[in-house]
């Protein structure tokens, strides 16, 4: 079933427990509304490979928040490829019941926080806290919470709009910012953002 040539890479484990999170995904998506795919093609492209596609751009012992994860996306899929210190924040109940599921089916071990993220408190103890998202919101907004959590590295996905959410940031915060094409959408791009300090 496994069939994205970009994903060879990746051990016969780790691609055998994708495939049983695409198949818990495509039961769960009858019920309830988790992603928009017509085909398992995409599901693997637009979903595993371009959440994978992240994994080089964080360090594999840092507590690695993924906010507004919905599906699990990309948390889950990292979660498979080794990062072991991670949460997962999602609002909806409904959701968490689902990532409580694959996090049992498959045997992964990360923590799954329900609740509104603005009250997420991460552990100031931990020296290497990263946040990643794919579709929270607005480059500023998540520098917000990049400030009002403390967590100074971001990696996001974002489309053709990011350079008018990075110029609409740079009103309110000072940060570094390395740009990367997405592998899996033309005209999309990864942000990483670093050392993020509000102005105001």
């Amino acid at each position: 079933m496994f069939h994205v040539k970009h994903l060879s890479m990746y051990a016969a484990s780790e691609r055998a427990a994708l495939d049983k999170y695409v198949s818990i995904l495509l039961k769960w998506g009858q019920k309830i509304n988790l992603i928009c795919t017509s085909s398992s093609q995409e599901i693997y492209t637009r979903h595993i490979l371009d959440s994978a596609q992240i994994a080089g751009l964080l360090h594999k012992d840092s507590l690695v928040a993924d906010i507004g994860t919905g599906a699990g996306l990309p948390g889950i899929v990292l979660s498979v490829l080794g990062f072991g210190d991670m949460i997962l924040c999602e609002k909806s109940l409904k959701k968490c019941v689902f990532l409580a599921e694959v996090k049992s089916v498959i045997g992964l071990n990360f923590k799954i926080y329900n609740g509104d993220v603005w009250n997420l408190d991460v552990s100031r103890e931990t020296c290497n806290v990263a946040m990643v998202s794919r579709a929270f919101g607005k480059v500023r907004e998540l520098l917000m919470l990049m400030t009002k959590t403390g967590i100074m590295t971001g990696v996001f996905h974002k489309g053709a709009s990011y350079r008018e959410e990075l110029e609409s940031a740079r009103k309110s915060f000072s940060f570094d910012c390395e740009i990367s094409d997405s592998i899996t959408r033309s005209g999309c791009v990864i942000l990483k953002i670093t050392n993020v300090r509000s102005l105001l």
